[in-house]
C-alpha cells in the first residue's frame, strides 16, 4: 500500500527539489518507510490534505513536522 508507493517514489524522486519533502532528513529509504509505518492511514490523509490546502505555509516540509519511533510505531 503506502509503503509500496513510497518505495517507488523514493527510487523516482529522491533528491528532487520539492516543498513537501525534506529529502536530506530521510537519509535512507528505510528511514522513510519506518516513519510511514508509524502513521495511520487517516493521519497520512490529514497530512496530505494539510500540505494541499496550506501549500504556501507548509513549505517547511515533511518529515520535520513530526517525530517517530519505529520500534513502538508511534509518532507525535
Amino acid at each position: 500500500a503506502i509503503q509500496e508507493i513510497a518505495d517507488k517514489n523514493w527510487i523516482s524522486y529522491n533528491g528532487t527539489m520539492t516543498c513537501a519533502v525534506s529529502w536530506d532528513l530521510f537519509q535512507t529509504k528505510e528511514n522513510l518507510l519506518n516513519a510511514l509505518k508509524c502513521l495511520q492511514p487517516a493521519q497520512i490523509q490529514l497530512l496530505a490534505r494539510y500540505l494541499f490546502e496550506y501549500n504556501r505555509s507548509a513549505r517547511k516540509g515533511f518529515p520535520d513536522l513530526f517525530v517517530w519511533n519505529p520500534n513502538t510505531k508511534k509518532c507525535k
